[in-house]
Formats: structure tokens, sequence, C-alpha cells
């Protein structure tokens, strides 16, 4: 484990923010994707500790504060500095400033629990270390240290798992338009090579966390093996907590219980490569998703009785166009037999005169033509 010039001297309660109760630790854990830092964080909740999972845009009420809009920024502030170009602090102060607000509360909260933070970038812009100070004077950094081939070989096996799980190939991952960047300079078609040369260049960058062990509160531990005890014991160490045994069920039980969700398509605006090493982002991803799939079914449903409404509309338009014809022809018909009936009247009266001035050997019965012919009275 690497060494630290201090390990967490005491500090004047009069300079400790309100939030911060008397003797809390305050950790702020860094590490790459697949690192385990967030395993760590976990771990620590086992013992007794508050977690604060940096991954905020997982946290309902961190989105409601504006934690997406806040994180997609950031990001394009890593990725800028990452190309040597230099980010201001209101590109990236913004998202800290969300980590340190719920840090906050996980100290107010009347347990007095330790207080555990993790995340994947710490260094990068230059001053963070000093923003967190100034609200956690106390904090201790600390940077989970694996080997960059160890880290890429768990990359793997974790994108596999989230490729499965989501329903998605290699190549379409690498056509989303998240990705336009790594296509233009490493070309159309997939490969593991030119992904893994892409994530050394992004998620994987060098400078991406900057804690030197060598300087005042922070610290190192070594996870490059994970079947070993070794990082929980330098954990415990930092931490002054007396050594247990590892209940692995019990961490992955805390990691469910903060952020289980099924994998979905990427669908989101947020980075395409953060996805990759961010498991919530993947979640939110189908939360969109789903969202997107009720809107076009609520769509297809309001068409279909949008549809039907016109075809009762053509049927009432074809029932009252028949109603108006018949109406006509039985108008009509009516007028034909009002002037046949008419003429067979003159006829009558004139056979009557006829009758009347030529006496038959038989009375004459007079006839009246009727809708349905000659019928005898």
């Amino acid at each position: 484990m690497g060494g630290a010039c201090c390990s967490g001297s005491q500090v004047a309660t009069s300079v400790v923010p309100k939030e911060v109760q008397q003797g809390q630790k305050v950790f702020f854990i860094a590490g790459y994707p697949s690192a385990g830092k967030t395993f760590l964080g976990d771990y620590l909740a086992t013992r007794g500790w508050e977690h604060v999972d940096g991954d905020l845009i997982a946290n309902p009420e961190a989105k409601a504060m504006g934690a997406e809009e806040k994180f997609v920024v950031f990001w394009a502030a890593v990725m800028k500095a990452c190309k040597g170009g230099t980010a201001e602090r209101e590109e990236w102060v913004p998202y800290y400033e969300l980590l340190i607000e719920f840090t906050k509360r996980a100290c107010a909260l009347p347990a007095k629990k330790n207080v555990a933070v993790t995340f994947l970038v710490l260094g990068i812009f230059g001053g963070e270390k000093e923003l967190l100070k100034s609200h956690f004077p106390n904090m201790q950094f600390i940077n989970v240290k694996v080997e960059r081939d160890e880290l890429l070989r768990r990359f793997w096996i974790r994108h596999e798992k989230m490729k499965e799980e989501a329903g998605f190939t290699d190549q379409q991952y690498w056509d989303y338009h998240e990705m336009d960047e790594a296509r233009a300079e490493y070309g159309p078609e997939f490969s593991k090579e030119k992904m893994t040369k892409f994530l050394e260049k992004t998620v994987y960058h060098p400078r991406m966390i900057d804690i030197p062990s060598g300087e005042k509160d922070c610290f190192e531990i070594d996870n490059n093996d994970m079947e070993s005890d070794t990082p929980f014991k330098q954990l415990n160490a930092l931490a002054g907590l007396p050594w247990e045994k590892v209940d692995k069920e019990a961490i992955a039980q805390v990691n469910y219980n903060r952020s289980a969700r099924p994998f979905s398509n990427p669908v989101s605006k947020l980075p395409l490569q953060v996805a990759s090493v961010c498991p919530s982002v993947y979640d939110k991803r189908g939360e969109e998703e789903e969202e997107e799939g009720e809107e076009e079914e609520e769509e297809e449903e309001e068409e279909e009785e949008e549809e039907e409404e016109e075809k009762k509309e053509e049927e009432e338009v074809g029932e009252d166009e028949v109603d108006k014809r018949g109406e006509e022809a039985e108008e009509v018909r009516e007028d034909e037999s009002d002037e046949q009936g008419e003429e067979t009247e003159e006829e009558t009266e004139r056979g009557l005169e006829e009758t009347a001035s030529h006496p038959p050997c038989l009375p004459t019965i007079p006839t009246r033509t009727s809708n349905s012919g000659v019928t005898r009275f």
C-alpha cells in the first residue's frame, strides 16, 4: 500500500462544517472503471459506514437536482482535459457540488456514521481536492490501484455481461452516434483492439485520477487480486476497523438494494463510453427506452382510435346517404302514386259517367288503381 504524509489528523471542531459531526471520518475513494471502488464502498457500508455512490445519475433525488445535465457537461470537460485542453470551473464544479451536497447529508444523519464517497474521477482538473477539503477538512483521498491490463480484463468481462443482458452487439455499440469520434479515428468496423485503444484515451486515460500517495491525506489501496483480502485489510487500517471475515454476499446485497434494475439498449444522450463502465447508465437508458416505448404505444393507440373514429364517421355518412337516397326514392314513388291516383280517379269518373249514359246488363263495378295494381271493391 502506498504511504501518506499524514494519517488523518484531528481537525479543530471550529473549522469543521456543522454537517460533519465530531470524530466522523470522510473518505473519497477514486478508481478507474472495474477497479473495485464501488465494491469497497459497499464493503464499508456492511461495516456501518454510509456509502455515497458518486454515480449520481442513478439517484432519483439527484436526477431531480439536475445530475444528468451536470454530468453531461462534466464528462465533456473530462474529455477536453484528456486531450490536453483546459476546462473551466463552471464545467466541472457543479457536479462536484452535487457530490458535496449528498456527502453532507450523509454526514448529518442521526446515526453519526462515517462516510465514504466513491467516484471514477479525481484530480484531472486540478483543484478538486481543495474544493472538497473546503467542505470536509478531514477528508482523506484513496486511490484504488489496479494494473492497466487487469483493468481491461475486468472491463471486457463486465462489458460482455452487460451486452448480453442489454441485447445489443459490439457493432451496434460501435455504430451508436456517441462513438462517432471512435469510428472517425479507427474506422467503421468494430474490433476489440480498436475499442481498447479508444478506452485508453477516454475512461482509462492516465490523467483521470491524480492522488499522489506522498501528499497529505492521500493513500493507495492495492486491488489487483480480487480473491485476496489485501484491499480490505488496507482499507480497514485506514478506517480504524478491526478485521472481520469479508461477507461478499452482504456486499452484493448492498449494491443490489441501491441499483438493481434490468439493463436495456443504450438510447440515452449520456456518453456511451460512460455507459460501458457505469452500469446505472444502462439502467437509465433502459428506463428512457421503456418511457419511449410507452409513448409509442400511446401514440399507436391514439392513431387506432382516430382511425376507428374516421371509419365510424364514414359509416355514419354512408348510412345517412343511404337514408337520404331512400327518402328521395320514396318521395319520387309517392309523387308517381299520387299522379297515377289522380289519373285513375279521372278515369273512374269518366267510367261512371259512361255507365250512367250507357247502362250495361250487369252493374259496372268501379275500379281504383292502387300501388299494387287494380283492386276490386
